[in-house]
C-alpha cells in the first residue's frame, strides 16, 4: 500500500512540474509575441560563439532567415507551452522544449558518463 501511495506523489509531483514548465514556455512565447517594439532573435544569432558562430553570424545578416527564425522561436514557445500544460503531444513538446533551451545554456544534460 505504501508503494501505491508513494506512486500516486510522484505522478502529482510529476505532473504540477509539466504544469509550471509548460507555464514558463507559454510565457516567455506570449511575452515575446506582445512586445510593442517586436522581438527578434537577431542579437542572439549576432552573438553566438564556439564552432557554428560563422554561420549564426552570417544568419543574422539574412533579414528573412532572421524573420522565420523570430516567428519559429515565438510560436514554437507558445505551442510547447499549451501543450505540456494540456498534456496534448506532451512527450514530442518536452523534446522540443529540450531542443530549444540547450543552445541558449540553461539546461545541462546529464549522460551518466564520469570523467
Amino acid at each position: 500500500m505504501n508503494s501505491m501511495n508513494a506512486n500516486k506523489g510522484t505522478s502529482v509531483a510529476l505532473h504540477v512540474l509539466r504544469w509550471l514548465i509548460g507555464w514558463h514556455f507559454l510565457y516567455e512565447g506570449m511575452w515575446k509575441l506582445l512586445q510593442e517594439k517586436g522581438w527578434s532573435c537577431h542579437s542572439y544569432l549576432e552573438m553566438a560563439q564556439g564552432p557554428l558562430a560563422g554561420l549564426f553570424k552570417w544568419m543574422s545578416a539574412q533579414p528573412w532567415i532572421v524573420a522565420i527564425g523570430d516567428w519559429a522561436v515565438m510560436l514554437g514557445l507558445v505551442a510547447i507551452g499549451l501543450s505540456l500544460i494540456t498534456g496534448v503531444l506532451s512527450r514530442i513538446a518536452s523534446v522540443l522544449g529540450i531542443d530549444i533551451e540547450i543552445p541558449k545554456g540553461k539546461i545541462t544534460v546529464f549522460t551518466g558518463v564520469s570523467g
